[in-house]
């Protein structure tokens, strides 16, 4: 060995690495401003050397976030499902009708199918987008 203690040495590259890194911002982006990206990595690369545990519960944060969107969509399918179900049930019904020279509107069904799906389908996406602000505001506040 050289008689440098190796960490006094490893504080000093820490030191030096902590002041240097925010500098390497500069590089790239428009006139000074460095990119998202740039900046994203950077920081990715900072917590992951030098705040691992706070990377490790960063990153299991995402998946739950990740997790429940996915729950989310898939609530938003089998509604969709199950709506589309009764409503083929409910147009047979009215199918069979017709054959019996009932009077019947097919029309207005067909129309008042469309505007449920619509609805439904506002619903789940409002109720998704509602989550991911949610999960917004809570990641920036951690």
């Amino acid at each position: 060995t050289f008689g440098v203690d190796s960490a006094r040495l490893g504080e000093g590259f820490l030191d030096l690495e902590e002041r240097i890194w925010p500098k390497l911002f500069k590089c790239g982006g428009r006139a000074g401003v460095p990119s998202r990206e740039a900046i994203f990595w950077c920081a990715c690369d900072f917590l992951l050397r030098h705040r691992p545990a706070f990377f490790r519960t960063i990153g299991t944060l995402e998946d739950s976030y990740l997790k429940a969107i996915r729950e989310k969509q898939v609530g938003r399918l089998s509604a969709i499902s199950e709506l589309q179900r009764c409503q083929s049930m409910e147009m047979e019904k009215v199918r069979q009708r017709a054959e019996k020279d009932e009077s019947t509107d097919v029309q207005s069904l067909v129309a008042q199918h469309v505007s449920e799906i619509d609805a439904l389908e506002l619903h789940w996406q409002t109720e998704i987008e509602q989550l991911k602000i949610r999960q917004k505001t809570t990641y920036c506040e951690y």
